[in-house]
């Protein structure tokens, strides 16, 4: 039966003829029209809603922030001891971009007095900025006498601020680990996309670490790889890690020279490496929480940063 019938009562019968039940409908045009004013009634409340002003400003009361001396060290065989000591600022701080130079010397901690001791040496640094061109490292503090290619020994550094406060932290450097072999595939004739291959042996005895880097042309280069990783997940000696490379102009990649790292690194500098890029992330958004850098450095002034030690090792693929 049709929803929309209305029928006459059992009084109304008796008065009709020749019929017991009679029918009368709603015109189409009118059952239309009450669906179209339902309509326009719900687009003009959702229009009333979203022409009025929701938004309200908030004052928020942040906590003041406490400034924390930063410490990077990296002692690397065959370079000279060097260190960048800085303090941190907070996220709200202006950030002087027009002048590079000017905002870096404004993070720059003066007047330390720093140590590195190893077995029966003392190297004190001096104060100066520098620039190394062999690792790209900018340092601060540093001494020409050159790190000792020691797998075995402790590093000690002692760090006396200006206003006396302490910090300190040990370190040692893993042996280094090189590369067995590295190798390309194409996975089409015109060799526009290729698959990169890199193979070193890892020590299945202990848990190690390291980081691995691939590089376009030159070290100064965006690596197109850079990552920390442990060997928990290795079930063999023989490990092998990759990359796809393609050009950004889709042109046959022959020619390209790609530059392996890897480090053999500490846990410490795995730690740090990891929590850094997560507050990196973090750092993005200001109401976020805040990313934790696990350091390796202490001392009463809350200092973070990394103390450790590595070495290089590289192998170059010139794709044919």
């Amino acid at each position: 039966m049709n929803p929309n019938s209305r029928y006459i009562t059992s009084g109304q019968k008796n008065r009709l003829s020749h019929s017991s039940t009679t029918e009368f409908h709603f015109p189409k045009d009118i059952k239309n029209s009450i669906k179209l004013n339902k309509i326009l009634t719900w687009l003009a409340l959702i229009l009333i809603l979203t022409s009025c002003n929701l938004s309200k400003e908030v004052d928020i009361d942040l906590p003041k922030y406490s400034s924390q001396p930063v410490v990077e060290c990296y002692l690397i065989p065959g370079q000279r001891y060097e260190l960048l000591l800085t303090h941190s600022n907070s996220f709200f701080d202006p950030l002087t971009v027009d002048n590079p130079a000017a905002y870096l010397a404004s993070l720059l901690e003066t007047g330390a007095t720093i140590r590195i001791m190893h077995g029966n040496d003392t190297i004190a640094l001096e104060e100066k900025v520098e620039l190394n061109s062999q690792t790209g490292f900018i340092s601060n503090y540093s001494n020409e006498a050159i790190v000792p290619e020691d797998f075995t020994g402790e590093f000690s550094l002692s760090i006396t601020l200006k206003n006396g406060s302490i910090i300190t932290a040990a370190t040692h450097i893993p042996a280094s680990v090189g590369f067995d072999s590295i190798r390309v595939e194409y996975n089409n004739p015109e060799k526009q996309r290729a698959i990169l291959f890199a193979y070193y042996r890892d020590d299945q005895s202990s848990v190690d670490y390291y980081r691995r880097m691939i590089h376009v042309s030159s070290l100064d280069s965006v690596p197109q790889q850079d990552y920390t990783i442990d060997d928990k997940i290795n079930t063999t000696a023989n490990v092998v890690f990759g990359a796809f490379y393609e050009r950004r102009d889709k042109k046959p990649v022959v020619g390209d020279t790609m530059i392996f790292s890897l480090y053999h690194i500490t846990e410490d500098y795995y730690r740090f490496s990891q929590s850094k890029d997560n507050a990196n992330v973090a750092n993005g958004n200001p109401f976020g929480q805040p990313g934790q850098i696990k350091s390796n450095v202490t001392g009463p002034s809350n200092p973070i940063g990394i103390f450790t030690g590595f070495v290089p090792r590289r192998d170059t693929l010139i794709l044919k």
